[in-house]
């Protein structure tokens, strides 16, 4: 409260006095997101009831739209002419780098296998192209395989994956197939596989397992069965129709 002695032209005087508010400094508080993904906008509000808005950028509304990096300034002026000034940043995020990786890194399985394929942890959200929301997805077929990730800055990220059915081994030896009565034959798998598994005798047991295509010795009639394994671990066999010569 101010007050004051007033004289008029007669000497006669009077007291006045008079009530002066001292408004607030003036602290605009500017909405929008300022976390963006890339290619996002973001709606910059100064809220309303001002009578003027000064943008850094020069424009003169309430609301801007900001696509970039960087800071952002308002000035806003209320009806009494007092001024107050916001900064807001706005940081541009990274998209998520995702990535499909099959279980032991392969992109490739037997048939009659699945695999397991990952899009690896830390996102909040997966999509699969059959519209699965798991981490993991289990493939059975071969084909072109999406996934898309959401990060907790809610940017996505796609990534692809090419599987390939790999094809049964189909292996062969060389020896003969037919021996004398009190003799025997020597078979010979075929060389090039990782893992060599004979059953002599073809009653379902393993007798010989070997790293490499060691020949080995029939002297029964029957069948033997040979069962390779191959660089990507796919199997495949071949029967050995042993039988004995009768002489005339």
């Amino acid at each position: 409260r101010r007050s004051s002695d007033l004289f008029d032209t007669n000497g006669c005087s009077t007291n006045a006095s008079v009530e002066v508010e001292i408004q607030d400094f003036l602290v605009p508080n500017v909405q929008g997101d300022t976390s963006l993904c890339p290619q996002a906008c973001s709606d910059l509000n100064a809220g309303d009831g001002y009578a003027e808005y000064l943008w850094s950028n020069g424009d003169t509304v309430q609301v801007i739209t900001v696509c970039d990096a960087g800071d952002y300034s308002v000035t806003v002026t209320d009806p009494g002419g007092c001024t107050g000034e916001q900064v807001k940043t706005i940081t541009i995020n990274p998209l998520p780098t995702a990535t499909i990786t099959g279980e032991g890194g392969k992109t490739s399985f037997c048939p009659g296998d699945d695999l397991l394929l990952d899009a690896g942890a830390g996102y909040i959200s997966y999509i699969w192209e059959d519209n699965s929301t798991g981490q993991t997805f289990e493939v059975t077929q071969e084909g072109t395989y999406i996934v898309t990730v959401t990060d907790s800055e809610g940017c996505e990220g796609t990534a692809v994956i090419d599987i390939l059915l790999d094809a049964n081994p189909m292996p062969s030896f060389s020896g003969d197939q037919v021996f004398c009565p009190g003799d025997s034959v020597l078979i010979t798998p075929e060389a090039g596989y990782d893992l060599y598994e004979v059953d002599v005798d073809n009653n379902g047991s393993v007798d010989i397992t070997n790293m490499t295509n060691d020949p080995f010795y029939v002297n029964a009639v029957g069948n033997s069965n040979i069962i390779v394994t191959d660089s990507n671990g796919c199997e495949g066999e071949v029967l050995v129709d042993v039988s004995q010569f009768t002489p005339p």
